[in-house]
């Protein structure tokens, strides 16, 4: 988080470059995940689009969490 000049806190935004490199990948890799994705979160901002540091890590944590899940159910399930 980023003060502003008058002191208020602003969230942290993101454009597709950005966003790009914070997650380490390609643009082209970013716009498949963006697209096929149905977890990925809709920007912020629509025009331009903008989305918050917030978002796509809250958005990591729960994708991280539903992977354990899956490991666990398949450990239990033996395959």
């Amino acid at each position: 988080m980023e003060k502003s000049r008058d002191g208020k806190i602003e969230a942290e935004l993101l454009d597709v470059n950005g966003l790009a490199a914070m997650l380490s990948m390609s643009r082209t890799s970013l716009y498949k995940i963006r697209t096929t994705d149905a977890s990925f979160p809709e920007p912020a901002f629509k025009k331009p689009r903008r989305w918050t540091r917030t978002q796509i890590i809250n958005w990591i944590d729960k994708k991280s969490h539903m992977d354990a899940d899956v490991k666990k159910m398949s450990s239990v399930l033996g395959k």
